[in-house]
């Protein structure tokens, strides 16, 4: 199925549900993963081939190698 844009609405609405869960382990990494797909402009399949060595806590840069095109 192809995905679409998500309006900043959506986004907003994503983040706040989010923040609500988060006192459950959950909440924080699901607020990281909508930041990461949103501020980076990954797709779905980008997200899912990062490994922990792709980010580099000193400068909070994460390198996406397995990007389409």
């Amino acid at each position: 199925m192809r995905g679409r844009a998500l309006a900043p609405a959506e986004i907003r609405a994503l983040l706040r549900t989010c923040r609500r869960r988060r006192e459950r382990p959950g909440g924080a990494r699901d607020a990281a993963i909508v930041a990461i797909l949103y501020a980076g402009g990954l797709r779905r399949s980008e997200l899912v081939k990062l490994v922990l060595s792709d980010y580099e806590p000193k400068t909070g840069e994460i390198v996406v190698r397995e990007a389409k095109g």
